[in-house]
């Protein structure tokens, strides 16, 4: 497999970013460069951040639960929500013998 030019070397990645003049870098491309590199993701950070650059925010991937919402699908906002009640007053809890 053959390496990005950007990612040879560290001091590559850090003109790659000041070209593009940007000031944060993706979890994905520290991923990248732990990677081709074969270095800590903690010191591949830590020189990051010594020259310069801050680590971007994850983009939040949970799912806000709307006002129509389905309220029986007990996993799209909160994991450990019961669900409406009605489920397990009519499950095995509910029924006779």
């Amino acid at each position: 497999m053959t390496t990005p030019p950007e990612y040879e070397t560290l001091e590559a990645f850090v003109e790659y970013l000041r070209d593009d003049e940007r000031d944060s870098v993706t979890h994905n491309e520290l991923q990248l460069l732990n990677f081709h590199l074969n270095r800590p993701v903690k010191k591949l950070r830590i020189a990051l951040v010594e020259a310069g650059f801050a680590l971007a925010e994850r983009p939040s991937e949970r799912q806000i639960r709307g006002f129509r919402a389905n309220s029986h699908n007990r996993w799209q906002s909160f994991p450990s929500h019961g669900g409406s009640g009605w489920n397990q007053i009519n499950g095995f809890a509910g029924q006779n013998g």
